[in-house]
């Protein structure tokens, strides 16, 4: 099974797919002759659904361009024109394989560092299954030029296939090898790749030639290349208003068209201020192929992953400009066309030469995520409100985690009518306890020797409770270690645990390797300062002190500067707890 990082498996995707390739009407049958799958299907694409955009990280960009299902093929997998006809799907990269027939089908086929896009290519020969009852859940980028970076190393893959396009003329020299025939259906799936990439350059040669042809034509003329980008982004719009559903109001069905109406206006508005870019975008890369394929032969695999884009900092305005150049020089040769073609045609170049200088604003204005989810990070005053309660979180382990009960921890103290301490623990019970240690080792609230005493002291008494094949019980007592009745092994209790240890295994590797921050102390003193002055703001008893609390916020102002060390610190904490 083979995934992008940026894929999300549903639960059961994985099983019902090896199902679907175990099935014998499924089973891939090698023709070592035509050397690909005649029969069966030696690889299975699963649906692919965009992920749904999250209100408070997502971006306009994605809120529009991540929903048209079964427009783009890519990202959008939903029903396919060749598998519905000839039997044989796309493979997108997403997907399960039979690895021999796989190998089989491959085998040959490619020189080394010949080939970006291999997707398409290993479907052809492997024969690949679209399944439209499984899906898989693809991130869709939140970034304009983080999309387009995807997109051109997509249009560049699909057109180094050129040499295999045209196997049908034998001998390619700038391949080494001697390429076999593809199937009609196969040439045809590359050549409509290709077909696609042109689509943008072309549309803009189309407006530019038909400026020139007086007002009338003109008009007539942009206006059927504006429909062949508006109708794709009005098809839900014309499904609403087909289709009333029984019940629906009329409120409702004209509330619904409005927000389709909407959608439509701000898709079609965005594609047009994006074409220029995307013209360039596709010239650059048709141009730069058919050098690096047939002259240079170098730099053939170049691309960023996914990750890697995501990774990047996020572009200022004048990074978009400077990367969407072509676009701005594209609007303002508009601008220079307005004063040689007819009269009056200049009305309607404007707009479009005003969205294509301005797209590089538009785009990254798009871009940005929305108020409430650029502020991620916490602001000082929420950072403290934070740690303090995780301290005090820290402060229930470290009061009953105790000797008395093995250094396990209770489950829960109850404080009315009367204080009580429930002496028993569960393996959930314990793994957060080992993560809490961790954490508060981490936020500075304990030392590493203190933490990794903790850990032994807890792991040795886990190491003597029964279990049964393996699994811890339920319920232990923590004062005898005895499992409670009734006796029982929890899956989910035991997958917490497991979960739990793996992540505690993770953290003292990091300590042996790293080390602990040496300032982390600072932290965890201020967050227990903190505490003590809200008590001595609003405690009762010695704790209401106006001199306590002028000491404290003393220490934590010196504290703050930076002037005092470590064991100037110590001792004055110790004259204050004096």
């Amino acid at each position: 099974m083979t995934v992008d990082s940026d894929t999300r498996l549903p639960h059961e995707v994985v099983r019902r797919l090896v199902g679907k390739i175990a099935h014998p009407l499924n089973n891939a049958r090698f023709d070592p002759k035509e050397g690909r799958v005649t029969e069966g299907y030696a690889v299975l694409q699963p649906r692919v659904t965009p992920s749904l955009p999250e209100a408070r990280q997502s971006t306009l960009f994605q809120r529009v361009f991540s929903s048209p299902n079964g427009i783009e093929p890519y990202t959008a997998a939903v029903s396919d024109l060749y598998q519905d006809m000839f039997a044989e799907g796309s493979f997108a990269g997403k997907g399960i394989y039979e690895i021999d027939t796989f190998e089989a089908a491959l085998a040959g086929r490619v020189p080394d560092g010949t080939l970006l896009s291999h997707d398409l290519f290993e479907g052809v020969f492997a024969r690949a299954g679209l399944v439209t009852d499984i899906e898989v859940i693809e991130e869709y980028p939140t970034d304009y030029l983080v999309s387009v970076t995807r997109l051109n190393r997509w249009v560049r893959g699909d057109w180094q296939l050129l040499p295999w396009i045209f196997s049908w003329m034998g001998h390619f020299p700038t391949i080494g090898i001697k390429t076999r025939p593809l199937t009609g259906i196969a040439r045809w799936k590359m050549l409509d790749n290709l077909r696609r990439s042109l689509s943008a350059p072309m549309a803009i040669g189309a407006l530019f030639v038909g400026w020139f042809l007086g007002l009338h034509n003109a008009a007539v003329w942009s206006l059927c290349i504006v429909s062949t980008i508006a109708i794709p982004a009005a098809l839900p719009l014309l499904v609403d208003i087909i289709r009333r559903r029984r019940g629906e109001t009329f409120r409702s069905y004209f509330s619904l068209l409005t927000v389709d109406l909407n959608r439509t206006v701000l898709t079609t508005a965005l594609c047009f201020a994006f074409l220029a870019d995307q013209a360039c975008l596709m010239g650059d890369a048709i141009i730069r192929t058919l050098g690096r394929v047939f002259v240079t032969r170098k730099h053939l695999l170049q691309w960023v992953t996914a990750a890697q884009a995501t990774e990047a900092p996020r572009e200022q305005m004048q990074g978009y400009f400077r990367q969407m150049s072509g676009a701005v020089l594209t609007g303002l040769l508009a601008v220079g066309v307005m004063f040689v073609t007819g009269p009056s045609v200049w009305i309607i170049i404007l707009p479009f030469a005003i969205a294509w200088c301005l797209s590089p604003a538009i785009a990254w204005k798009a871009s940005q995520y929305r108020a409430s989810a650029r502020r991620l990070e916490a602001t000082d005053a929420e950072t403290v409100f934070m740690r303090m309660q995780a301290r005090r979180t820290w402060r229930y382990f470290e009061t009953f985690v105790s000797a008395a009960d093995h250094m396990l921890p209770p489950d829960n103290f109850q404080e009315t009518p009367t204080p009580l301490v429930v002496h028993r623990t569960s393996p959930t019970n314990m793994g957060l306890y080992l993560l809490s240690v961790v954490a508060a080792c981490d936020f500075g609230w304990i030392g590493v020797a203190d933490a990794t005493s903790r850990l032994s002291s807890t792991l040795g008494t886990m190491l003597q409770l029964p279990r049964f094949r393996g699994h811890f019980y339920n319920w232990y007592s923590t004062t005898d270690l005895s499992p409670l009745p009734p006796i029982y092994v929890s899956t989910v209790d035991s997958g917490n645990l497991a979960g739990h240890l793996i992540t505690l295994a993770g953290a003292c590797e990091e300590w042996v390797q790293k080390g602990r921050k040496s300032d982390t102390w600072r932290e965890g003193l201020r967050d227990t300062l903190n505490l003590a002055l809200e008590e001595a703001a609003s405690g009762n008893g010695i704790f209401r002190s106006a001199e306590l609390q002028q000491l404290i916020e003393a220490l934590l102002q010196d504290m703050k500067d930076g002037h005092a060390s470590q064991i100037t610190l110590a001792y004055r904490v110790q004259m204050l707890v004096s």
